[in-house]
């Protein structure tokens, strides 16, 4: 070999590595240089200009050799163990997760995530995220792929111990409660919005996007388009500056937030207990008796009911929001009903009534349960709530009945053919000097629900409809 090209390579390839891998360098690069001077001598060059023009394309000034020498150097010292480590440290962290039960499938399963829950999957975290960047900084091609294809062999296999989780479900917390705040927007309804679609869907697309970064990066070093980064150490204390200011402000503020998030929005309405009690099924029978308006809003207002507008402006803007939201879950068909509630839902259920009047005063609508219109249909094809009893009535009776009504049946006669089932709701309308009453009836047993809605007009049987569906007892069996 040309002394001179000999010298020149042993300049650039570093003493450190194996020998099997400064032979394979060496060689690499004596090919590299011995082919571009092959292409000068075929345009006239001699073989000695042809080999000094080669060696001045590459760089022949110390500054270039030592930079060249340094990336050789940062491509070829990992260790193939390096790599191996740290994609068995990642699943040994997850799967120490599930050992432990920390964290399956929703962060909340054994409960939300106190301190050390927090503590221990934002640490796992960090561990994950500093050897990126550490393999990032330094280069490390395997090491990047081998923690990439852990993440994605985590997150694609569906492992019921995802670490992200107790990270997110408070950062998701946090986030609600600032809003609920500090904007003009209400976190009621989207509470439990999280258990169900952002903890396992949020972890998954953490650890793709955590799979691709590591990658991408591994794929730009190969191909020496990796961009010089700042001085690891630099990297290093951004990055736990960064992280340790997240995860403080996030253990910090959760407590707080999660007690605001459960307990401090208040439940007023919910469809699913806004059925007639025994407490508001005794109150509107009372107010049945008048068609005198402040009569009756003084009857209410005396046994513990309010007038939802006028509550609404006694309370702050994150509980009046939610108010508001949950009325509008009524799927009221008549927006000018007034809704009567009472300040705090009792166990059977708050029993809503319904006030409507005209200029004069007098009553011109009431009802009492949960506003459904008639012939609504929600979730299940039913409405979207449910009586925690068995049994209710005979709903395999209440069909055949429902079926072989006639219209002119008088309401006493109808109504005693589906004594047994749960009254829901009953509105009474004046329209244009008729009176129109609305009965919504259920009916339960192991296997099947049914609701039926009888429609009235002075005392006579007018109109009627049944919507069925499977027990959803059935289902969770």
């Amino acid at each position: 070999m040309n002394p001179k090209l000999s010298a020149y390579l042993d300049s650039l390839v570093p003493k450190n590595l194996s020998e099997k891998r400064r032979k394979a360098l060496f060689d690499e690069l004596q090919c590299h240089i011995l082919d571009k001077a092959d292409r000068y001598e075929e345009i006239g060059y001699s073989k000695e200009e042809s080999l000094d023009l080669s060696l001045r394309d590459m760089g022949e000034d110390e500054k270039t050799k030592e930079a060249i020498k340094d990336e050789f150097e940062s491509l070829y010292r990992e260790k193939t163990w390096w790599a191996i480590l740290a994609g068995v440290l990642i699943f040994v962290l997850n799967l120490l997760c599930a050992r432990f039960g920390q964290f399956v499938t929703s962060a909340d399963y054994l409960g939300d995530p106190d301190f050390k829950m927090n503590l221990t999957s934002f640490g796992i975290i960090f561990v994950m995220l500093f050897i990126v960047v550490a393999a990032r900084s330094f280069k490390l091609r395997k090491t990047l792929i081998s923690v990439g294809a852990a993440n994605l062999i985590i997150a694609a296999s569906l492992l019921l111990c995802l670490f992200p989780q107790a990270t997110l479900f408070s950062i998701e917390t946090n986030i609600m409660y600032l809003l609920d705040k500090f904007s003009p927007f209400s976190m009621w309804s989207e509470i439990n919005m999280g258990a169900t679609l952002f903890y396992p869907f949020g972890c998954m697309a953490f650890l793709f996007a955590c799979s691709a970064y590591c990658f991408v990066s591994a794929k730009r070093i190969r191909l020496g388009s990796a961009k010089k980064t700042r001085p690891f150490s630099k990297r290093i204390i951004a990055f736990c500056g960064i992280y340790l200011l997240v995860a403080v402000f996030t253990c910090a503020l959760y407590p707080t937030a999660h007690k605001h998030i459960e307990y401090d929005i208040p439940t007023y309405i919910n469809p699913d207990n806004s059925y007639i009690s025994k407490n508001s099924g005794e109150l509107y029978s009372l107010i049945e008796q008048t068609d005198d308006y402040k009569k009756a809003a003084q009857t209410l207002t005396a046994n513990g009911m309010v007038n939802a507008e006028d509550f609404k402006k006694t309370l702050d803007n994150s509980k009046r929001n939610a108010l508001s939201k949950q009325i509008k879950k009524l799927l009221l068909e008549d927006k000018t009903f007034e809704v009567w509630l009472y300040k705090e839902s009792p166990p059977e259920g708050n029993g809503l009534i319904f006030l409507k009047k005209d200029e004069n005063g007098k009553i011109t609508a009431r009802g009492v349960g949960n506003g459904a219109p008639f012939g609504a249909k929600g979730e299940y094809n039913i409405y979207t709530f449910y009586f925690m009893d068995d049994f209710i009535g005979n709903p395999q009776k209440a069909k055949e009945n429902f079926a072989s009504l006639q219209k002119g049946q008088s309401k006493e006669d109808v109504l005693k053919l589906f004594d047994g089932g749960e009254i829901y709701s009953k509105f009474n309308l004046i329209e244009n000097g008729k009176s129109v009453d609305l009965y919504m009836i259920y009916f339960k047993n192991p296997k099947l629900e049914v609701n039926i809605e009888l429609v009235f007009t002075d005392g006579t049987f007018t109109d009627k409809n049944l919507i069925e569906h499977e027990s959803l007892d059935t289902k969770a069996y």
